[in-house]
């Protein structure tokens, strides 16, 4: 999960669109930037007040179960953090806003948040291929890495 880093990719992205005379909802921009990975967040933050506080687990045991077993194998969770980063989903969801019958700005603000949620899921599989070649010039190691 690399909240951060797609908060600060689409801010950056946002002021080529400004520099060309297209200003999206700054709110709409960084929410789309943010809203795929908050599922996750409150995921982590239910499982360690229920395995934590409630069940008294240990805060190592309860992660690792968190993202060892749910995370992979428990369907609430699955659909929960993949949601908005299904491409089906967020294509659909932006044909929807085409047909969109409300006022413009509540359409601007959905067209936008779904557009970035959109370079969000690109960005992704973008970023760890990308992290995983520089890890690997810099240390001399093939592992994971295609060639």
């Amino acid at each position: 999960m690399n909240t951060p880093t797609h908060f600060l990719l689409t801010v950056a992205l946002g002021r080529p669109l400004k520099q060309q005379g297209i200003h999206p909802l700054r709110s709409a921009w960084w929410w789309g930037s943010l809203a795929p990975d908050i599922p996750l967040y409150l995921l982590t933050l239910g499982g360690w007040v229920y395995y934590c506080l409630i069940l008294g687990w240990d805060p190592s045991n309860a992660f690792r179960y968190m993202f060892r077993q749910l995370f992979f194998r428990n369907p609430f969770w699955i659909a929960s953090h993949n949601v908005l980063h299904s491409p089906t989903v967020l294509v659909l969801s932006l044909g929807w806003t085409l047909f969109w019958k409300g006022s413009q700005s509540l359409w601007l603000r959905w067209f936008f948040c779904l557009l970035v949620c959109c370079i969000h899921w690109w960005i992704s599989p973008s970023m760890s291929q990308m992290a995983l070649c520089c890890f690997s010039l810099l240390t001399g190691a093939t592992a994971g890495v295609a060639r």
